[in-house]
């Protein structure tokens, strides 16, 4: 196996960043992942925006529905019962947020 010669002197940062400016010259960094494709949750990419204020407000009104439900005449126990009365409570602020912020649109 024929190596080339070794060589005593190391390759710095600054030879690489200097061989990379040569090699790339003014070209801008491409991105390949970006030219391909726009990413699934890109709604403004597609040049519409879409209103789901609605749906989400529905879907979370019905999960407190359920905690209410459990609540209510399930057989939880203290840390439970406690851990999903705190989450009804999130719930409740988040559904009245949304609420307001629908009125005011």
């Amino acid at each position: 196996m024929a190596r080339g010669p070794k060589r005593d002197e190391r390759v710095t940062v600054a030879d690489l960043a200097r061989m990379y400016d040569e090699r790339m010259g003014d070209q801008a960094p491409r991105y390949r992942s970006s030219d391909r494709r726009k990413f699934a949750g890109t709604v403004k990419a597609r040049g519409f925006t879409v209103s789901q204020d609605t749906p989400r407000l529905d879907r979370l009104q019905a999960r407190a529905d359920g905690m209410r439900y459990a609540l209510k005449h399930e057989r939880l126990e203290a840390n439970q019962a406690k851990l999903l009365q705190q989450t009804l409570n999130n719930l409740e602020l988040a559904i009245r947020g949304m609420k307001a912020s629908m009125k005011d649109e």
